[in-house]
């Protein structure tokens, strides 16, 4: 019997992650850093 292996790519495009973001470093108006925020993401 002949045991049979299957390899499993993942690539990631783009992996999300969440960011603290800091405002006037990261974003001068607070508004631009909500239009800009991801799920997860403090402000």
């Amino acid at each position: 019997m002949k045991k049979q292996f299957a390899t499993l790519a993942f690539i990631s495009v783009g992996c999300a992650s969440a960011a603290t973001v800091y405002v006037p470093d990261d974003h001068e108006r607070i508004q631009w850093a909500v239009d800009n925020a991801s799920v997860g993401d403090t402000i």
